[in-house]
Parts: C-alpha cells; sequence; structure tokens
C-alpha cells in the first residue's frame, strides 16, 4: 500500500487514482465541503465520504460491536452487562474524511 503524499505543511496534495488515473483526493474547498482529518469525524453512525490511505475513496460508517456477558454478583447470582467487543470505521484505513453531498433535486423529486 502507497502512502499518501503530503508536504512539509502536513496538507495533502491530489494524487491520481490508480486505477483511473484521476484525481481523487486534495486538501481544500469542494462543493460540499473540506476534507477533514479522521479523528475529528463523527462517531454517532452518521454515513461520511472516507478518503482512504490507498487513494481510494468510500462511503462508511463509525460502528461499535455490543456483547451480554454475565458476572458474578455474590451468593450464586449473575448479573447481565454489556461489553464492548469491537470498534472502528467500516472502511479500508481512511485517513481524511467530509460529509456526504446532498441528494441532487432531480432526484429528491422522483422519491416525492
Amino acid at each position: 500500500m502507497t502512502p499518501l503524499p503530503v508536504d512539509t505543511a502536513g496538507e495533502m496534495k491530489v494524487i491520481p487514482d490508480s486505477d483511473s488515473g484521476h484525481s481523487v483526493a486534495g486538501v481544500g474547498t469542494g462543493s460540499y465541503g473540506e476534507w477533514r482529518h479522521i479523528d475529528s469525524a463523527p462517531k454517532d453512525g452518521t454515513r461520511i465520504l472516507v478518503l482512504c490511505a490507498h487513494g481510494g475513496i468510500e462511503i462508511t460508517e463509525w460502528f461499535e460491536i455490543w456483547w451480554d456477558q454475565y458476572e458474578d454478583a455474590e451468593n450464586g447470582y449473575y448479573r447481565k452487562v454489556r461489553v464492548k467487543t469491537a470498534e472502528g470505521w467500516n472502511s479500508n484505513y481512511p485517513t481524511h474524511w467530509m460529509p456526504l453531498p446532498p441528494v441532487p433535486a432531480s432526484l429528491q423529486e422522483e422519491a416525492a
């Protein structure tokens, strides 16, 4: 996996998509936002666009997996507790994110 090129100021440069040759990334204002570092992304299940370390762009969300477990509560009794067993991005090494763009007006009209 090739890391994304970063200049000395820490800004991501525009890179070509390895499959299509089109530019897929760059920090700056787009039609619906700027790329932000993944550390600032919402972790509430909101679906977002992410830029991955391999240069691809994906739609993803934060996930958490919880499991019921029983622990000893004395005198032969047990209590059920919820334990988080996993969490992370449902994506391939995201480095930056931005909100999803709005749905095109023509599609909103068709759905109505």
